[in-house]
């Protein structure tokens, strides 16, 4: 822990990175609001569900370019002032009457901002991998995961507060100008990165700027066969995808049964929402200590076996509206999730070239999302023919057979 608290540099960039995300978790916040006044409710919703997809698909392209921008450090202060701007004009819009007009540039805004941050985040693997020690990257990587998950509970709290107290536009503008705070923290350390670095670290090559699908293609195809070669990785690679597209829909299965009147309620369907998402939480900030203190000797693939057992276990007890069950469940898959994805990112980082670190982080992003993506489509339409119980015995099924390749097929 002590390295991690005294690596300055990693710790101011996690700090100007947290600070865009309370922007981004209090602008969402307040567009949902923004939404649920609107006549053309059903409309405005579902074009802020369909443009949630884009960057997630987008993300395997961005990480291309990131990979090949030269002057990655000038180029994610131009996206941080872009962004900026970009809410700024949200913001304006926003002293209108709210329409559908507004919301669709709500909308665009987003997806553009979005993909921009993609784009940024993409640069800095390159810069993340030269100012963190190999040796200590699982540490730094949990340590920086559960940061992330717990303060985000932290910000959807205070995000809560602020839709009461100010304007949708006052909020468009708060969320502007967390990208210019999180610029001036890197304009502090600028001079520092570029001297942990070496010359010519953080330039891309002379195909900046060029795009070529058949490129992005053929880059693509080599970082999932090096996924897929990898013994360390394989399980993951195949399982992850399913796993998160089968967690994606238990929150709408316990909104669903909740909104049933389901014996699953605690107290009221707010405070059981409130506890699903703190017990995630929990279980993040429980996985990220662990993982820095005890779990550097465990396996990837025990905590895929772990989670796969405990995602079943979840779906039975759903099935018998066993919800403080459901609740332990969801602190155990928090633990495995921070753990696993901190093995993954740390043997990713430190074995494959630095220079097409974003492609293949930004190709795993879009290849894990699909998931997610699918099951909602088949949920949204599932949920229309078949009662909640059904849905659950189907899932928890579809559970049972992944725990027999799990444990048996696959070994």
């Amino acid at each position: 822990m002590n390295r991690i608290l005294n690596n300055k540099l990693f710790l101011k960039t996690l700090i100007a990175n947290l600070i865009s995300n309370f922007g981004d978790v209090v602008y969402y916040l307040a567009l949902m609001k923004y939404v649920a006044f609107l006549p053309e409710k059903r409309i405005a919703l579902s074009m802020i569900s369909f443009s949630e997809s884009i960057p997630q698909l987008a993300a395997f392209v961005t990480g291309y370019f990131a990979d090949k921008t030269k002057n990655k450090i000038r180029s994610i202060f131009v996206t941080l002032f872009m962004r900026a701007f970009l809410y700024v004009v949200l913001g304006i819009a926003m002293g209108f009457s709210p329409s559908l007009i507004v919301v669709g540039i709500a909308v665009v805004i987003n997806v553009i901002s979005d993909v921009s941050g993609l784009y940024e985040n993409g640069m800095f693997f390159k810069i993340e991998k030269n100012i963190i020690p190999d040796e200590e990257r699982e540490k730094f990587i949990a340590f920086e995961e559960t940061t992330h998950n717990t303060l985000n509970v932290v910000f959807r709290a205070i995000g809560g507060l602020l839709i009461v107290l100010l304007s949708y536009q006052n909020l468009a503008f708060i969320n502007a100008s967390t990208f210019l705070l999180s610029a001036i923290i890197l304009v502090t350390i600028k001079s520092a990165l570029l001297n942990s670095i070496n010359k010519g670290n953080l330039e891309g090559n002379s195909e900046n700027g060029k795009f070529s699908i058949k490129k992005i293609y053929l880059e693509q195809k080599q970082a999932f066969k090096y996924l897929f070669s990898s013994p360390k990785i394989k399980l993951c690679v195949v399982v992850w995808p399913i796993t998160n597209a089968i967690m994606s829909i238990v929150m709408w299965l316990i909104v669903l049964m909740i909104g049933n009147g389901s014996p699953i309620i605690i107290l009221s369907g707010a405070i059981t929402i409130v506890a699903v998402e703190i017990s995630r939480a929990f279980g993040s900030f429980i996985g990220g200590y662990l993982s820095i203190k005890y779990f550097e000797k465990v396996s990837i693939n025990t905590f895929i076996k772990s989670d796969v057992i405990t995602m079943l276990i979840m779906f039975i007890s759903l099935y018998y509206r066993q919800i403080y069950l459901v609740l332990i469940c969801f602190i155990i898959m928090g633990i495995s999730e921070i753990a696993s994805n901190a093995k993954v990112g740390s043997i990713v980082m430190n074995t494959y070239d630095e220079d097409k670190l974003a492609t293949i982080f930004g190709g795993m992003f879009t290849y894990f999302s699909l998931g997610p993506i699918i099951s909602g489509i088949i949920f949204s339409i599932l949920v229309l023919i078949i009662s909640v119980n059904t849905l659950i015995l189907m899932t928890t099924i579809l559970c049972f057979i992944l725990l027999v390749y799990t444990l048996l097929i696959y070994e």
